[in-house]
């Protein structure tokens, strides 16, 4: 062998070590099976698109209850639309509350349809939306800053600047407040969700896990170190699913007081929303695209389907196999999901 054929070997073995180093560290979700590094387009032919509703202003979020969508749209404007039929749903009513200066952050509906507002700085307030032609602001917590809140049964977890309050819906205009939770030091919670006597907070850095299994006394019995956070759900009551700039997490909750990160994935792009459904993970990612993923293991997900949009997707909401996307001034739009 040449001294030419040797430095062209040991080249040629240099690059493919190279090449072979940077797709690990770039392994991403994917859309193939666990083992292949590069994300390939699965396409969209999953999302069968049924409607649109145009937006009064700006679609932000919304929640679904019986053949109803709830739909912030426009600062502190709501609206209720009929969507018995994913083909032709029907503006039914819409409603302004007064003096909110700002987009709804989270809306959450009762057996009641009384609708729980979080509307930020401009506070919690409770809407009666059991004639969903005339809808009426039957209570406004004004003093509250609700960046986010969660309904459980008859039991609200509200965020308010450096804490959260928990409330119990005594009637549809009386909230009694049980208990609140202040920091102290600055932790600006971001998220909330409330699943049985459980509430899990999220702010930038942390994922806290408190216990209200007496809510005159409730207990922070957990806490997760994360980096970055964006978005969170529950899946199957088994999973805490976090989402931040760079990670996707799997939190095992089965067991809230030994709560401890079970998966550690590294997302293509960066998440905006993450909803979990069924066996399936979607995420609204900021490149305005939205991706359907399998979840196979909670180590292992297998993208089945990416659709590109205009505009970012701003909420995930779903009913059966429909999926609610809200679109921002595009308004929502409904799709089916064909497995």
């Amino acid at each position: 062998m040449t001294e030419k054929q040797r430095l062209l070997g040991k080249f040629v073995l240099s690059t493919a070590c190279c090449l072979l180093s940077l797709a690990i560290l770039s392994c991403r979700l994917t859309g193939f099976p666990e083992g292949d590094f590069f994300p390939i387009d699965p396409g969209d032919l999953s999302f069968v698109r049924q409607s649109n509703v145009p937006a009064m202003s700006s679609v932000t979020n919304m929640t679904l209850y019986n053949n109803f969508a709830f739909v912030a749209d426009g600062n502190g404007r709501l609206g209720i639309h009929d969507v018995t039929s994913s083909l032709t749903p029907i503006t039914i009513s819409s409603i302004t509350i007064p003096d909110v200066q700002q987009s709804i952050r989270r809306i959450e509906v009762d057996w009641r349809n009384n609708l729980y507002v979080a509307a930020g700085v401009g506070g919690l307030h409770v809407i009666n939306a059991s004639n969903t032609h005339f809808p009426v602001v039957v209570a406004s917590h004004n003093q509250i800053n609700a960046a986010d809140l969660s309904l459980y049964e008859d039991y609200i977890a509200v965020i308010d600047n450096n804490g959260w309050r928990l409330l119990e819906v005594v009637s549809s205009s009386h909230l009694s407040e049980l208990f609140f939770y202040d920091y102290f030091i600055p932790r600006q919670p971001m998220r909330i969700l409330m699943r049985g006597n459980w509430v899990f907070v999220a702010s930038r850095d942390f994922i806290d896990i408190f216990d209200i299994t007496n809510p005159f006394n409730v207990r922070l019995e957990r806490q997760i170190r994360i980096s970055g956070f964006v978005d969170f759900d529950i899946l199957d009551n088994r999973f805490l699913v976090v989402a931040t700039f760079n990670r996707l997490l799997f939190i095992d909750i089965t067991s809230p007081l030994n709560a401890d990160i079970a998966s550690d994935l590294v997302p293509m792009w960066t998440p905006h929303v993450i909803r979990a459904h069924n066996n399936y993970l979607f995420i609204s990612w900021t490149n305005r695209s939205l991706s359907a993923y399998r979840i196979l293991t909670i180590t292992s997900l297998r993208e089945e389907s990416r659709k590109e949009f205009p505009q970012l997707v701003r909420d995930i909401d779903f009913r059966g196999n429909l999926i609610f996307l809200s679109n921002g001034i595009n308004g929502f739009d409904i799709y089916s999901y064909v497995r």
